[in-house]
């Protein structure tokens, strides 16, 4: 990397963290618009360029990586800033493992069952038209430590995708990109779960 390269990504560094767009909070909005999410990743490379170069470091940048690590921090804390997210995502060399959910028993037991309600309402018309239906699935997914609770995070996300494309459901495209890696982990309940609630 050239000399004029890296006075290059420093300004830009010193430009993410002082600029007053960026120092203020829009974790929502990342959160719920795919564009501010891109844009946001793509700042990351120019980010990371001169933080490795004002700190002498060498951690590698990846938009996967930063993706993943923006929505798991803005999920857990919603008021934090642009310039704070790549701050944590560069401190932490993009380590998500820091913001798994830490759900109590007590949560467990008291997690908000008509928002998951809402959920499988919204997710496929057989859940919408069969209530009976619904309610078999919620008992056995109450039984999960944590899915509850997770869920609900996930809820609003879904939701915003939802509203702002005018579908009726949710696609599967969405849940697996939302649900990310636990995707798997509720496609399997899903299907273990529907010849208990036939």
């Amino acid at each position: 990397m050239n000399i004029k390269f890296k006075i290059i990504s420093l300004l830009i560094f010193i430009f993410l963290i002082y600029n007053p767009i960026f120092a203020k909070s829009d974790c929502s909005d990342i959160l719920k618009n795919r564009t501010s999410l891109k844009m946001t990743v793509g700042f990351g490379k120019m980010f990371f360029n001169g933080y490795n170069y004002a700190k002498k470091t060498n951690i590698k940048y990846s938009k996967s990586k930063l993706k993943k690590f923006i929505k798991a921090i803005c999920r857990i804390e919603k008021n934090i800033t642009y310039a704070e997210i790549f701050g944590r995502a560069a401190d932490s060399n993009l380590d998500t493992s820091q913001f798994k959910l830490k759900v109590t028993k007590a949560e467990d037991s008291t997690g908000n069952l008509k928002t998951i309600d809402k959920f499988f309402i919204n997710y496929h018309k057989h859940f919408k038209e069969n209530p009976d239906t619904r309610k078999c699935f919620i008992s056995h997914l109450h039984k999960d430590r944590g899915a509850v609770k997770f869920i609900e995070l996930k809820y609003e996300e879904l939701e915003s995708l939802r509203t702002s494309q005018g579908e009726d459901y949710y696609k599967e495209s969405w849940v697996d990109e939302v649900f990310q890696e636990d995707a798997d982990l509720f496609w399997k309940f899903l299907q273990k779960t529907s010849k208990k609630c036939k």
